[in-house]
């Protein structure tokens, strides 16, 4: 009988080696052994899953393989009144006079932030606030927020020297890429006359706000006057053009601006 049982046994041993497991199962535990009755292989079928994260992406590794994405690429089209050059159509490079280079590098004007707000009232700020942002001498301006961030969302710009300027409306977040232009309408800035017409058919932001409270003002011109006077040169606020220095060709951008009192026009927060 004990003669038997072992027989049976090394059958069903023999028949279990035999088996294989199908080229379509992924296998993430399992191993394989070679007999001389035959060729196991198992499959624990994904019993451990892991998840790596990168900076625009996430994947998962487990039974179902997915890919994720993180970024919502997020692109603006906007000019600065101070650096647009009429005689190329396009932003001058904000010169380091000092150095005699731009001073964010070949065919980036100037650098600006971008705020989200959210479109009902209060219209409570969304948490993003991106800062350094490139602006190619095209007006062109591309950074990156979370996808979990799907909503329809006012767009607030700032720049070193020109006034706040906001979205008319709050612009759906719902696409893998979103694209606001500020450059083709007077009306794409929220308010009345919230831009200036710098060519026909292309509008920009006001130049003149120094100090960042919102118009321009007298505590503007106190700033303006010393670099005037002096010829300052360098990277500074007051060089509205981006030559490098400061000098009339500044005022007259500059006066306008102080003369008609220009401000920012934002939410009724």
């Amino acid at each position: 009988m004990k003669q038997l049982i072992i027989f049976i046994s090394l059958i069903s041993i023999s028949l279990c080696l035999k088996a294989q497991v199908k080229p379509n199962v992924i296998n993430s535990v399992g191993g394989s052994a070679q007999y001389s009755g035959g060729y196991l292989a198992y499959s624990v079928g994904e019993a451990v899953v892991g998840t790596a994260v990168g900076t625009n992406s996430t994947i998962t590794q487990g039974f179902l393989q997915t890919w994720q994405s993180l970024a919502r690429n997020i692109s603006l089209n906007l000019y600065l009144e101070g650096l647009f050059d009429l005689s190329t159509h396009k932003m001058n490079e904000a010169m380091d006079g000092n150095t005699g280079v731009p001073q964010w590098g070949y065919n980036i004007a100037d650098r600006i932030q971008v705020d989200l707000f959210e479109e009902i009232p209060p219209y409570n700020p969304l948490g993003v606030s991106i800062s350094g942002i490139d602006l190619s001498t095209d007006g062109l301006a591309s950074f990156q927020i979370s996808s979990s961030h799907n909503g329809n969302y006012y767009i607030r710009v700032h720049n070193r020297n020109h006034l706040e300027t906001w979205s008319s409306i709050a612009v759906p977040f719902n696409t893998s890429s979103v694209n606001y232009n500020f450059t083709t309408s007077m009306l794409q800035a929220f308010g009345t006359d919230a831009q200036v017409m710098v060519e026909p058919g292309k509008y920009a932001f006001y130049a003149g706000d120094l100090d960042q409270n919102g118009w321009v003002d007298a505590d503007d011109f106190n700033l303006f006057e010393p670099a005037l006077t002096i010829g300052a040169i360098g990277f500074l606020p007051s060089d509205f053009n981006g030559s490098g220095w400061v000098d009339a060709d500044d005022f007259n951008i500059f006066e306008p601006r102080l003369t008609s009192g220009v401000a920012s026009q934002t939410l009724p927060f």
